[in-house]
């Protein structure tokens, strides 16, 4: 792909395949950034609209719940339809769809019409998760997939964590009628986005064959490939871990610790800096650790970080304490997402879309299933999010020291896959 001007080039010492436009890859970023930004960016209005909509507080947790189900499921529509018509196309059928889903759940007359809207709207912004991974291993082989991934986690890294400080800002300006609607304007600021500076990635000859049986046919080669799905599943349980982090610590922070709103979202966002920080160490570190030598690494100081968190806060030591393991154990999902990601697409360029969407699906399924089921459980405390941090780091941990081998590079990958 041309690259039209140095200084709007990705490493332009690469081979033509693996130059990128920098706007091209700003846009991929926030393609992956715009669904699970829309799944919680209105958690600050939601007694107001609960109130407004006179539904119980069961049924304004699901209009969250229902578009976390919709960003898992809808990856495992988009990848494969990107695998079939092509990246740019799908990214342009999503955020068209997003944007008429926002305005659906702005103009919703009952919590039972928002709860569907919420749906499509979470099918909608999983296009984006599901697209802008293929569309980098469209670009990039084996390592480089890793570096340029992390470095868009200053992206999509950060959106899980700032969407309730952005929505907060929101509610003293709007309502969350208001809030949807611009969740609709971001919508149609990325349909011309992708329009105007992402041009189609997919060769001709990596496109899947029409009909519904060539994408069966490409899950079923995907769960045959042992090494996918361990690095899938090492990507689902450390996300678990993260999702965790999400859905637990505000009780935990607020409840147990006392803190107030303004301190929490102070500690959210250096949480949110040392995520994006550990991103960005990965890039630095894969040249000269190797990408599963460095997983392996990270994923133990992320079981270490989280089994201090339940030690600590097991003594009753102070939030500063606790707060210093958490950010180790942040660090380390910024470190282990990119790495994992990589190595699951590592030989999957033909039906990198179907890859993306299921490793993705996935770990969106793990993040919803685990929080809650340990909630009801054990009670949200600090030592029980530690805890299942710890627990799903170490299980991450073991599925990436498995036996099984990529043919041999100092990565691990193999640099001929395409």
């Amino acid at each position: 792909m041309s690259a039209g001007g140095s200084h709007d080039v990705i490493d332009s010492s690469l081979p033509e395949r693996r130059r990128i436009r920098l706007s091209t890859l700003i846009v991929l970023g926030l393609m992956g950034a715009f669904g699970p930004l829309a799944m919680d960016v209105y958690i600050a209005a939601l007694p107001q609209l609960g109130a407004e909509l006179h539904a119980s507080d069961s049924a304004v947790q699901a209009t969250v719940s229902t578009c976390l189900l919709g960003l898992a499921g809808g990856q495992l529509i988009a990848g494969p339809v990107s695998d079939r018509i092509g990246r740019r196309p799908t990214l342009l059928i999503g955020t068209a769809l997003f944007l008429v889903a926002s305005v659906l759940c702005a103009i919703a007359p009952d919590i039972w019409t928002l709860i569907a809207c919420r749906v499509l709207q979470g099918v909608a912004g999983a296009t984006g998760i599901a697209v802008s991974r293929a569309a980098i291993r469209d670009h990039f082989d084996g390592s480089e997939v890793a570096r340029v991934l992390a470095q868009l986690t200053v992206i999509t890294g950060v959106a899980p964590i700032a969407a309730p400080l952005i929505g907060g800002a929101l509610t003293l300006v709007t309502d969350w009628r208001g809030i949807f609607l611009v969740l609709g304007g971001i919508g149609a600021l990325l349909f011309l986005a992708v329009l105007i500076w992402v041009p189609e990635s997919l060769r001709s000859e990596h496109r899947l064959a029409n009909g519904i049986g060539a994408v069966f046919r490409q899950f079923g080669v995907l769960v045959r490939d042992p090494l996918f799905l361990r690095f899938a599943l090492v990507g689902a349980a450390a996300g678990a871990a993260f999702f965790t982090y999400i859905s637990m610590t505000s009780i935990v922070l607020q409840g147990e610790y006392g803190v107030s709103p303004v301190m929490f979202s102070l500690l959210f966002g250096i949480n949110a800096t040392a995520l994006i920080a550990g991103a960005q160490l990965n890039s630095l570190l894969i040249p000269r650790v190797g990408i599963r030598a460095l997983l392996t690494a990270v994923l133990g100081l992320a079981v270490l970080g989280a089994g201090l968190v339940v030690l600590f806060a097991g003594l009753g030591l102070p939030l500063a304490v606790v707060q210093t393991t958490l950010g180790v154990a942040l660090v380390t999902n910024g470190m282990q997402s990119p790495n994992s990601t990589a190595l699951a697409l590592a030989h999957h360029a033909r039906g990198a879309g179907t890859a993306s969407a299921l490793q993705g699906a996935l770990s969106f399924v793990f993040g919803a299933l685990v929080p809650p089921v340990v909630a009801a459980c054990f009670g949200t405390t600090a030592v029980s999010m530690g805890a299942t941090m710890g627990v799903c780091s170490l299980v991450a941990l073991l599925l990436s020291i498995g036996r099984g081998s990529f043919s041999r590079s100092r990565d691990g990958v193999d640099p001929a896959a395409r």
